[in-house]
């Protein structure tokens, strides 16, 4: 029976536990004599290995932890973007799991179960073992929405702004299909009857706004004015907004507003032009 149970632990990269064991037919008991006879080692709770495991700490965390997908800077890590071993392991769970037993262990990122599987792939660890992380695109989505995850020098050297447009016009039309998605789930496509693309780098996305309206079914425009790459990036999508409506033909009218009303907070009464703007 130990060969027997040697043999699968070949077959299962050198390592078991108990759980699995059993599910093959054979008692736990087994695993402490062996261990009592220092035929395997048991390297953690419920772990055993062979003398020939080679102690992998990506491989070993994932078997552990099988619920977890290395994310952020330890996915860069493993899509080749980055030499620098990471420090700490980054990991994405579900938000419903709970990682008590190694919140103290590794960064963790939650997100939910509709894209916790998005752009998983399997690729090699240092000891040549398969692990579960992230693909580049996702990574990159990742890290611009999680800004605090990478160091600033870092994260311009792994995105490049003619790669990011790259990687979006190759998805425009999922992109805008998930959005369709999202504002028909939620009962507020009825009230959207413009729809206006903003950002610095929206002009250098082709045919982003022809997508957009093929996909959402209603008028897709492009934000105007260059200024906005001035503009603090927090406040660009608000300046943008303000610049398309200024182009507009109602924009005296929206200035005469306005003007009219100097005691009201300026910032309070172009929010209410915009809404009328966007929802009459």
């Amino acid at each position: 029976m130990e060969d027997k149970i040697l043999e699968i632990m070949k077959n299962n990269n050198d390592i078991i536990t108990p759980s699995k064991l059993e599910k093959a037919g054979i008692s736990r008991v087994y695993l402490y004599n062996m261990e009592k006879d220092g035929l395997i080692e048991k390297i953690d709770r419920g772990i055993y290995v062979t003398k020939e495991f080679i102690y992998d700490e990506y491989y070993l965390f994932q078997f552990k932890y099988p619920k977890t997908i290395f994310s952020h800077n330890t996915a860069l890590y493993f899509n080749n973007m980055t030499e620098r071993t990471p420090i700490n392991m980054d990991v994405t769970i579900c938000r419903e799991y709970n990682p008590h037993r190694f919140k103290d262990l590794v960064n963790i990122y939650k997100v939910s179960k509709e894209i916790f599987d998005l752009g998983v792939v399997e690729r090699k660890s240092p000891q040549g073992m398969d692990i579960k992380t992230y693909n580049l695109e996702r990574t990159i989505c990742d890290i611009i929405k999680d800004k605090n995850s990478l160091d600033i020098e870092t994260r311009n050297k792994v995105i490049k702004s003619s790669e990011l447009i790259e990687i979006i016009e190759a998805r425009i039309e999922e992109i805008f299909t998930i959005v369709n998605k999202d504002i028909t789930s939620h009962n507020v496509k009825s009230n959207i009857n413009t729809v206006i693309l903003t950002g610095r780098g929206i002009t250098n996305i082709n045919k982003s706004d022809v997508a957009g309206k093929i996909n959402l079914n209603i008028p897709v425009k492009m934000s105007t004015g260059r200024a906005v790459s001035t503009v603090k990036s927090e406040f660009r999508t608000s300046y943008a907004l303000v610049r398309y409506i200024a182009a507009r033909p109602f924009a005296k009218s929206v200035s005469s507003k306005i003007d009219s009303q100097v005691n009201e907070n300026m910032f309070q009464v172009l929010i209410e032009r915009i809404k009328e703007f966007f929802y009459s």
